[in-house]
């Protein structure tokens, strides 16, 4: 029996049971999830997205199977999953194709999910609530290469990548965002390196290629995890010349994104969660960054300020929510 938990979202007692009905974000939940990040950390940290707390407000939540830098991360409301990564410098500047999740209200260790289309990192992904698409990357360890490639899971499913697409254009490290329906891909590294204004669309539950969406207000790269309210997507700081830029789109109507606000600082190399109604950027660059900065999504307005996490991390630490 099918049990209403939430508008269009409905579970059934399993993770395979969890079945979006449309578009909609109630898979999205308060505990943000960071996964990984510089040295090859194998840290997952979670913390309360809905509370700007002074101090020090995050806490460890387990291990995953290897230390990473520069994953993706793709959530439904009870299982968050980890994708791909470089194993630098644990593993002699290694990517890897490894898909690893956890549940997002137990506390524990990583469990294996499958693998992914290709060894890669840097790439980045967008959900459904039951389809996670995950898209380019850098398949050439410490070499700024880009593909086009896009793969998908079925999240409750514990299994291998399987193709989906194409980018509009190769890229990887680039910013995502969706409203349940269509997922966004905007601006990235492209090769030969250079950071891309770009910004390209597919709808998440129809195998295809993207088109263009439009243009971002900058060229930037390198940020993991998704800010969304199901209406509005924002993109936040970002490198490799960090940036205090916020700026967004209005999801469902194509066309360039607009000016937000801005961060209190410059911030590249970090990560962004959302629970539907705030989005939180935490980590990055310049150093090993542990502060973080919230916003109402919905409210143009420049970030605040939302305490710290408790460990120092930067290059791209996968962001997710949950719970």
């Amino acid at each position: 029996m099918k049990t209403l938990i939430k508008k269009n979202l409905y579970y059934e007692n399993n993770f395979a049971g969890e079945i979006e009905a449309g578009a909609g974000l109630g898979f999205l939940g308060d505990r943000g999830f960071t996964f990984g990040g510089s040295s090859s950390s194998d840290v997952i940290a979670y913390f309360s997205i809905g509370t700007a707390a002074a101090g020090i407000s995050s806490a460890d939540f387990g291990e995953m199977l290897q230390g990473i830098e520069r994953p993706a991360a793709i959530s439904s409301r009870y299982r968050i999953i980890r994708a791909c990564g470089n194993l630098n410098p644990t593993a002699g500047n290694t990517n890897t194709d490894v898909l690893e999740y956890i549940t997002a209200m137990t506390l524990g260790a990583a469990v294996d999910f499958g693998d992914y289309l290709y060894i890669t990192q840097q790439c980045d992904a967008v959900s459904d609530g039951s389809r996670g698409v995950i898209a380019g990357g850098s398949t050439t360890p410490g070499v700024n290469t880009a593909t086009d490639t896009m793969g998908w899971i079925t999240i409750g499913t514990a299994d291998n990548a399987s193709d989906f697409g194409d980018l509009s254009v190769a890229r990887h490290s680039p910013f995502v965002t969706h409203d349940g329906n269509r997922g966004i891909f905007a601006m990235g590294s492209v090769a030969p390196p250079g950071n891309s204004n770009i910004m390209d669309f597919t709808t998440i539950g129809i195998l295809s290629n993207c088109i263009d969406y439009g243009d971002a207000t900058r060229s930037s790269t390198m940020c993991g995890g998704c800010v969304t309210d199901g209406s509005r997507g924002v993109f936040m700081g970002g490198g490799a010349s960090n940036t205090d830029t916020i700026d967004y789109v209005t999801i469902g109507s194509i066309g360039n994104a607009i000016d937000f606000g801005n961060l209190l600082s410059s911030r590249g190399y970090a990560s962004q969660t959302s629970n539907g109604s705030r989005g939180v950027v935490s980590h990055g660059e310049p150093g090993d960054g542990a502060t973080k900065e919230w916003i109402n999504i919905g409210t143009l307005s420049s970030a605040v300020d939302a305490g710290e996490m408790h460990v120092n991390r930067t290059n791209m630490p996968g962001g997710a929510s949950g719970g």
